[in-house]
């Protein structure tokens, strides 16, 4: 997934309240769904590289998906804790 600077800083970037592994990703793209964004397909038409990286806890799912749910279900363009407390100016 790759998208703009301003774009990211409009939704506020990934929400920190997820932890551990699962469904950040998702909730940072429905944000970005209901701030108007709508996806562009580039399949075969770059090259993609995936960092490796041990894998997460999972022991937070259930409390993921309850935050994805709220995201989804209030039609959240923000979420409350963000890039903006790294971001100076904002």
């Amino acid at each position: 997934m790759s998208y703009w600077k301003k774009d990211f800083l409009a939704v506020n970037g990934y929400n920190e309240l997820y932890n551990g592994w699962g469904r950040e990703d998702t909730d940072l793209v429905f944000r970005f769904y209901h701030n108007g964004l709508q996806r562009t397909y580039f399949k075969l038409r770059g090259v993609v590289y995936h960092l490796w990286h041990k894998e997460a806890d999972r022991s937070g799912l259930t409390q993921n998906d309850t935050i994805l749910e709220q995201t989804i279900h209030t039609h959240a363009i923000r979420c409350e804790v963000g890039s903006d407390q790294y971001v100076m100016g904002r």
